[in-house]
């Protein structure tokens, strides 16, 4: 995870859905973001005390795939709000698809 985009979007992610979320932490990550030698690997991410220590595994998964989208609409050029309102819509649907799936269930 290397964009500034990128962990725009977790910070927000976490500000949301995350009540032990380390806001000046993250400002830490958001400012070195974007240069050539930050890299912010997910086990770094979780090992800070983020996602990793309150998510569940439907948000995990959910979250791996908003980051992989959100590149994708960055390469095609949407400004950051319409990434957010497309991203948040296909993060609510994936959620709703996760939590009813029976395979998931039995992952758990």
């Amino acid at each position: 995870m290397r964009s500034r985009s990128t962990i725009e979007f977790l910070g927000l992610w976490e500000k949301l859905n995350n009540s032990d979320f380390k806001p000046i932490e993250f400002e830490r990550f958001k400012s070195e973001a974007g240069s050539n030698y930050f890299v912010l690997s997910p086990q770094r991410w979780i090992d800070k005390g983020n996602i990793g220590d309150n998510a569940t595994l439907e948000q995990l998964v959910v979250l791996s795939n908003m980051e992989s989208i959100n590149a994708l609409h960055i390469q095609q050029g949407l400004t950051q709000s319409e990434r957010l309102i497309q991203l948040n819509r296909i993060a609510i649907t994936q959620m709703k698809s996760l939590i009813e799936s029976k395979a998931m269930k039995k992952l758990k």
